[in-house]
Protein backbone atom coordinates (compact mmCIF):
# COMPACT_ATOMS: atom_id res chain seq x y z
CA UNK A 1 0.00 0.00 0.00
CA UNK A 2 3.14 1.89 0.59
CA UNK A 3 4.60 1.59 -2.34
CA UNK A 4 1.41 2.10 -4.31
CA UNK A 5 0.98 6.10 -2.16
CA UNK A 6 4.55 6.76 -3.37
CA UNK A 7 4.30 5.55 -6.96
CA UNK A 8 4.85 8.46 -9.20
CA UNK A 9 1.47 10.01 -11.15
CA UNK A 10 1.01 8.85 -14.46
CA UNK A 11 0.10 12.01 -17.08
CA UNK A 12 -3.36 11.62 -18.18
CA UNK A 13 -3.56 10.72 -21.90
CA UNK A 14 -5.80 13.08 -24.28
CA UNK A 15 -8.09 11.69 -26.70
CA UNK A 16 -8.70 13.15 -30.37
CA UNK A 17 -11.82 15.11 -29.93
CA UNK A 18 -10.01 17.53 -27.65
CA UNK A 19 -6.82 17.36 -29.95
CA UNK A 20 -9.13 18.54 -32.88
CA UNK A 21 -11.49 21.16 -30.39
CA UNK A 22 -8.22 23.28 -30.20
CA UNK A 23 -6.95 22.83 -33.48
CA UNK A 24 -10.72 24.04 -34.58
CA UNK A 25 -10.21 26.87 -32.77
CA UNK A 26 -7.05 27.82 -33.47
CA UNK A 27 -8.36 28.41 -37.27
CA UNK A 28 -10.98 30.27 -36.09
CA UNK A 29 -8.67 32.39 -34.65
CA UNK A 30 -5.77 33.04 -37.35
CA UNK A 31 -9.44 33.61 -39.75
CA UNK A 32 -10.26 36.15 -37.90
CA UNK A 33 -6.88 37.77 -37.32
CA UNK A 34 -5.94 37.40 -41.23
CA UNK A 35 -9.64 39.16 -41.61
CA UNK A 36 -9.11 42.08 -39.40
CA UNK A 37 -6.08 42.51 -40.76
CA UNK A 38 -7.38 42.30 -44.53
CA UNK A 39 -10.47 45.08 -42.90
CA UNK A 40 -7.85 47.03 -41.11
CA UNK A 41 -5.38 47.56 -44.41
CA UNK A 42 -8.59 49.60 -46.86
CA UNK A 43 -9.97 52.44 -45.56
CA UNK A 44 -12.87 54.68 -47.75
CA UNK A 45 -12.78 58.32 -47.92
CA UNK A 46 -15.64 59.82 -47.77
CA UNK A 47 -16.65 62.96 -51.20
CA UNK A 48 -16.23 65.58 -48.32
CA UNK A 49 -12.86 64.76 -46.93
CA UNK A 50 -9.51 64.04 -47.60
CA UNK A 51 -6.67 62.27 -45.94
CA UNK A 52 -3.22 61.72 -45.11
CA UNK A 53 -1.28 58.58 -44.67
CA UNK A 54 1.20 58.14 -41.46
CA UNK A 55 3.35 54.99 -41.33
CA UNK A 56 5.03 54.39 -37.59
CA UNK A 57 4.11 58.59 -37.05
CA UNK A 58 5.91 59.91 -40.14
CA UNK A 59 3.68 61.31 -43.18
CA UNK A 60 4.68 59.19 -46.03
CA UNK A 61 2.27 61.53 -48.57
CA UNK A 62 3.22 65.21 -50.05
CA UNK A 63 -0.43 65.29 -51.46
CA UNK A 64 -3.79 64.73 -49.34
CA UNK A 65 -5.84 61.33 -50.42
CA UNK A 66 -9.05 62.19 -52.49
CA UNK A 67 -12.38 60.47 -51.87
CA UNK A 68 -12.50 56.67 -52.60
CA UNK A 69 -10.68 53.43 -51.44
CA UNK A 70 -7.15 53.65 -50.33
CA UNK A 71 -4.72 50.80 -49.02
CA UNK A 72 -2.37 50.80 -45.83
CA UNK A 73 -0.27 48.29 -44.03
CA UNK A 74 -2.40 47.31 -40.85
CA UNK A 75 -1.18 48.21 -37.53
CA UNK A 76 1.62 50.41 -38.30
CA UNK A 77 -0.13 52.45 -41.03
CA UNK A 78 -2.59 55.05 -40.11
CA UNK A 79 -5.13 56.95 -42.39
CA UNK A 80 -6.12 60.60 -40.86
CA UNK A 81 -9.23 62.01 -42.27
CA UNK A 82 -10.25 65.57 -42.56
CA UNK A 83 -13.75 67.18 -43.71
CA UNK A 84 -12.83 70.05 -46.74
CA UNK A 85 -16.64 70.56 -47.48
CA UNK A 86 -18.83 73.78 -46.82
CA UNK A 87 -18.99 73.67 -43.21
CA UNK A 88 -19.96 76.45 -40.54
CA UNK A 89 -18.30 76.81 -36.79
CA UNK A 90 -20.73 78.27 -34.33
CA UNK A 91 -19.88 79.71 -31.07
CA UNK A 92 -23.06 80.30 -29.58
CA UNK A 93 -21.43 82.36 -26.25
CA UNK A 94 -19.47 84.52 -27.38
CA UNK A 95 -18.69 87.61 -24.81
CA UNK A 96 -16.82 90.53 -26.02
CA UNK A 97 -16.77 94.18 -24.87
CA UNK A 98 -17.18 97.78 -26.63
CA UNK A 99 -15.47 100.80 -26.39
CA UNK A 100 -17.97 102.46 -23.99
CA UNK A 101 -17.00 98.86 -22.08
CA UNK A 102 -20.80 97.10 -22.44
CA UNK A 103 -20.34 93.58 -22.39
CA UNK A 104 -22.25 91.87 -24.95
CA UNK A 105 -23.03 88.26 -26.41
CA UNK A 106 -23.15 87.12 -29.83
CA UNK A 107 -23.79 84.01 -31.37
CA UNK A 108 -21.76 84.13 -34.55
CA UNK A 109 -21.21 81.14 -37.35
CA UNK A 110 -17.92 81.10 -39.83
CA UNK A 111 -18.63 79.53 -42.71
CA UNK A 112 -15.20 78.31 -44.45
CA UNK A 113 -13.91 75.53 -47.19
CA UNK A 114 -10.60 74.09 -46.68
CA UNK A 115 -8.99 73.67 -49.63
CA UNK A 116 -6.65 71.15 -51.02
CA UNK A 117 -3.70 72.23 -50.23
CA UNK A 118 -4.36 73.22 -46.74
CA UNK A 119 -5.02 69.48 -45.77
CA UNK A 120 -1.60 68.38 -44.72
CA UNK A 121 -0.83 71.21 -42.83
CA UNK A 122 -4.32 71.40 -41.08
CA UNK A 123 -3.30 67.52 -40.21
CA UNK A 124 -0.14 67.60 -38.99
CA UNK A 125 1.22 71.06 -38.57
CA UNK A 126 -1.75 72.39 -36.20
CA UNK A 127 -1.96 71.39 -32.64
CA UNK A 128 -1.45 67.61 -32.33
CA UNK A 129 -1.31 65.06 -35.62
CA UNK A 130 -4.86 64.30 -37.32
CA UNK A 131 -8.23 66.13 -36.63
CA UNK A 132 -8.40 66.62 -32.94
CA UNK A 133 -8.19 70.10 -32.22
CA UNK A 134 -8.18 71.77 -34.70
CA UNK A 135 -11.83 73.22 -33.86
CA UNK A 136 -10.33 75.04 -30.77
CA UNK A 137 -7.61 77.08 -32.89
CA UNK A 138 -10.73 78.00 -34.85
CA UNK A 139 -12.40 79.05 -31.57
CA UNK A 140 -9.69 80.96 -30.04
CA UNK A 141 -9.01 82.79 -33.52
CA UNK A 142 -12.62 83.36 -34.25
CA UNK A 143 -13.21 84.50 -30.56
CA UNK A 144 -10.19 86.98 -30.52
CA UNK A 145 -10.75 88.77 -34.13
CA UNK A 146 -14.16 89.31 -33.05
CA UNK A 147 -13.60 91.06 -30.06
CA UNK A 148 -10.57 93.56 -31.50
CA UNK A 149 -13.35 94.70 -33.59
CA UNK A 150 -15.88 95.06 -31.49
CA UNK A 151 -14.16 96.69 -28.88
CA UNK A 152 -13.83 99.93 -31.59
CA UNK A 153 -17.65 100.31 -31.59
CA UNK A 154 -20.39 102.40 -29.23
CA UNK A 155 -22.88 99.88 -28.03
CA UNK A 156 -25.57 102.16 -29.14
CA UNK A 157 -24.54 101.88 -32.78
CA UNK A 158 -23.68 98.20 -32.89
CA UNK A 159 -26.84 97.36 -33.99
CA UNK A 160 -27.47 99.60 -36.86
CA UNK A 161 -23.62 98.75 -38.26
CA UNK A 162 -24.19 94.97 -37.80
CA UNK A 163 -24.03 94.14 -41.52
CA UNK A 164 -20.67 96.49 -41.71
CA UNK A 165 -19.29 94.67 -38.47
CA UNK A 166 -19.88 91.11 -40.15
CA UNK A 167 -17.78 92.43 -42.99
CA UNK A 168 -15.40 93.60 -41.11
CA UNK A 169 -14.85 90.58 -39.28
CA UNK A 170 -14.81 88.61 -42.31
CA UNK A 171 -12.48 90.26 -43.60
CA UNK A 172 -9.79 90.19 -40.56
CA UNK A 173 -11.14 86.35 -40.32
CA UNK A 174 -10.23 85.50 -44.04
CA UNK A 175 -6.46 87.52 -43.75
CA UNK A 176 -5.42 85.88 -40.61
CA UNK A 177 -7.17 81.70 -41.21
CA UNK A 178 -5.85 82.28 -44.68
CA UNK A 179 -2.08 83.06 -43.62
CA UNK A 180 -2.30 80.51 -40.47
CA UNK A 181 -3.63 78.06 -41.61
CA UNK A 182 -4.90 77.98 -45.29
CA UNK A 183 -8.28 78.35 -45.13
CA UNK A 184 -10.93 80.04 -47.37
CA UNK A 185 -13.32 81.46 -45.71
CA UNK A 186 -17.13 81.96 -47.27
CA UNK A 187 -19.29 83.83 -44.67
CA UNK A 188 -19.03 85.49 -40.88
CA UNK A 189 -22.63 85.95 -39.97
CA UNK A 190 -23.71 87.56 -36.10
CA UNK A 191 -26.40 85.70 -35.56
CA UNK A 192 -27.85 87.31 -32.10
CA UNK A 193 -26.75 90.23 -30.21
CA UNK A 194 -27.50 89.90 -26.32
CA UNK A 195 -27.04 93.07 -24.65
CA UNK A 196 -26.21 92.99 -21.11
CA UNK A 197 -29.11 94.00 -18.39
CA UNK A 198 -27.97 97.90 -17.18
CA UNK A 199 -27.48 98.90 -20.53
CA UNK A 200 -31.14 97.43 -21.67
CA UNK A 201 -32.47 99.69 -18.90
CA UNK A 202 -30.71 102.51 -19.62
CA UNK A 203 -31.85 102.18 -23.63
CA UNK A 204 -35.42 101.69 -22.22
CA UNK A 205 -35.30 104.92 -19.75
CA UNK A 206 -33.64 106.55 -23.18
CA UNK A 207 -36.24 105.25 -25.62
CA UNK A 208 -39.24 106.60 -22.52
CA UNK A 209 -37.44 110.18 -22.57
CA UNK A 210 -37.62 110.44 -26.03
CA UNK A 211 -41.12 109.11 -26.02
CA UNK A 212 -41.80 111.97 -23.62
CA UNK A 213 -40.12 114.34 -25.23
CA UNK A 214 -41.87 113.79 -28.62
CA UNK A 215 -45.04 113.81 -26.64
CA UNK A 216 -44.76 117.35 -25.43
CA UNK A 217 -43.96 118.63 -28.68
CA UNK A 218 -46.46 116.90 -30.08
CA UNK A 219 -48.60 119.05 -27.29
CA UNK A 220 -46.90 122.30 -28.32
CA UNK A 221 -47.01 121.82 -32.32
CA UNK A 222 -50.74 121.25 -31.46
CA UNK A 223 -51.48 123.93 -29.04
CA UNK A 224 -49.47 126.21 -32.02
CA UNK A 225 -51.62 124.90 -35.18
CA UNK A 226 -55.23 125.86 -32.64
CA UNK A 227 -53.75 128.68 -31.98
CA UNK A 228 -52.52 129.71 -35.57
CA UNK A 229 -56.30 127.75 -36.82
CA UNK A 230 -58.16 131.03 -34.36
CA UNK A 231 -56.24 133.34 -35.58
CA UNK A 232 -56.95 132.58 -39.22
CA UNK A 233 -60.37 131.89 -37.98
CA UNK A 234 -60.28 135.46 -36.29
CA UNK A 235 -58.74 136.97 -39.14
CA UNK A 236 -61.12 135.37 -41.54
CA UNK A 237 -64.33 136.48 -39.50
CA UNK A 238 -62.91 140.49 -39.30
CA UNK A 239 -62.06 140.18 -43.24
CA UNK A 240 -65.89 139.13 -43.46
CA UNK A 241 -66.97 142.04 -41.36
CA UNK A 242 -64.68 144.36 -43.21
CA UNK A 243 -66.04 142.92 -46.20
CA UNK A 244 -69.74 143.25 -44.84
CA UNK A 245 -69.17 146.52 -43.70
CA UNK A 246 -67.85 147.85 -46.98
CA UNK A 247 -70.61 146.51 -48.80
CA UNK A 248 -72.88 148.36 -46.62
CA UNK A 249 -70.83 151.95 -47.28
CA UNK A 250 -71.19 151.04 -51.08
CA UNK A 251 -74.65 150.06 -50.53
CA UNK A 252 -75.20 153.66 -48.46
CA UNK A 253 -72.94 155.22 -51.14
CA UNK A 254 -75.21 154.15 -53.80
CA UNK A 255 -78.23 154.41 -51.78
CA UNK A 256 -77.70 158.23 -51.61
CA UNK A 257 -75.99 158.59 -55.11
CA UNK A 258 -79.85 157.38 -56.46
CA UNK A 259 -81.91 159.45 -53.63
CA UNK A 260 -79.62 162.33 -55.13
CA UNK A 261 -79.85 161.33 -58.40
CA UNK A 262 -83.57 160.54 -58.32
CA UNK A 263 -84.17 164.66 -56.24
CA UNK A 264 -82.04 165.95 -59.25
CA UNK A 265 -84.04 164.37 -61.86
CA UNK A 266 -87.23 165.18 -60.15
CA UNK A 267 -85.97 169.18 -59.41
CA UNK A 268 -85.24 169.35 -63.30
CA UNK A 269 -88.79 167.47 -64.07
CA UNK A 270 -90.14 170.42 -61.99
CA UNK A 271 -88.35 173.07 -63.65
CA UNK A 272 -89.14 172.14 -66.77
CA UNK A 273 -92.96 172.09 -65.72
CA UNK A 274 -92.57 175.54 -64.54
CA UNK A 275 -90.45 176.28 -68.29
CA UNK A 276 -92.97 175.31 -70.02
CA UNK A 277 -95.89 176.81 -68.15
CA UNK A 278 -94.29 179.94 -68.44
CA UNK A 279 -93.74 180.02 -71.86
CA UNK A 280 -97.36 178.70 -72.17
CA UNK A 281 -98.04 181.97 -69.60
CA UNK A 282 -96.26 184.63 -72.20
CA UNK A 283 -97.63 182.96 -74.86
CA UNK A 284 -101.31 182.99 -73.58
CA UNK A 285 -102.12 185.36 -70.89
CA UNK A 286 -105.78 183.86 -70.84
CA UNK A 287 -104.33 180.71 -69.38
CA UNK A 288 -104.11 182.04 -66.01
CA UNK A 289 -108.31 183.15 -65.34
CA UNK A 290 -108.92 179.71 -67.42
CA UNK A 291 -106.80 178.09 -64.15
CA UNK A 292 -108.91 180.03 -61.59
CA UNK A 293 -112.22 179.64 -63.17
CA UNK A 294 -111.39 175.81 -63.05
CA UNK A 295 -110.67 175.67 -59.40
CA UNK A 296 -113.39 178.16 -58.26
CA UNK A 297 -116.28 176.43 -56.74
CA UNK A 298 -118.87 179.60 -57.31
CA UNK A 299 -118.42 180.88 -53.88
CA UNK A 300 -117.82 184.51 -53.04
CA UNK A 301 -114.99 184.42 -50.71
CA UNK A 302 -116.33 185.50 -46.91
CA UNK A 303 -113.87 188.15 -46.56
CA UNK A 304 -111.43 190.68 -48.57
CA UNK A 305 -107.81 191.19 -48.89
CA UNK A 306 -107.13 193.07 -46.11
CA UNK A 307 -106.73 196.79 -47.36
CA UNK A 308 -107.67 196.31 -50.71
CA UNK A 309 -111.23 196.98 -50.90
CA UNK A 310 -111.24 194.95 -54.15
CA UNK A 311 -114.30 192.00 -54.66
CA UNK A 312 -112.04 189.18 -56.54
CA UNK A 313 -113.81 188.82 -59.31
CA UNK A 314 -113.20 186.36 -62.92
CA UNK A 315 -112.35 187.97 -66.07
CA UNK A 316 -114.59 186.05 -68.73
CA UNK A 317 -114.26 187.16 -72.73
CA UNK A 318 -117.31 188.56 -74.27
CA UNK A 319 -119.33 186.27 -76.98
CA UNK A 320 -120.87 187.98 -79.73
CA UNK A 321 -124.41 187.78 -80.60
CA UNK A 322 -123.92 184.04 -82.68
CA UNK A 323 -122.31 183.07 -79.12
CA UNK A 324 -118.41 182.95 -80.09
CA UNK A 325 -116.50 183.93 -77.73
CA UNK A 326 -114.31 187.64 -78.78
Amino acid sequence: MADHLLSPVQPRRRGPSTISARRTLAIVIAIGVVVALVANAFVIVDPTEMAGKRLLGRVVVDRPLGPGLHFKLPVVEQIDKLQTSLETYKLDRLTVNTVDNQPITLAVGLTYRIPAGAVLKLLYEVGRAGNVDIADNFQRIIADRTAKIFAQQNTTTISENRERLSTAVKALLSNDLGRLYGIEVVDFQIAGITYSDSFRASVEAAVKAKNEAVAAENTVNRIRFEAQQAVARANGEAEAKLKLADADRQAAILNAQGSAEAIRLEGESRANVLRLNAEVLRSNASVVELVKADRWNGILPQTLLDGTGVTPLLGLPRQDTAGAAK
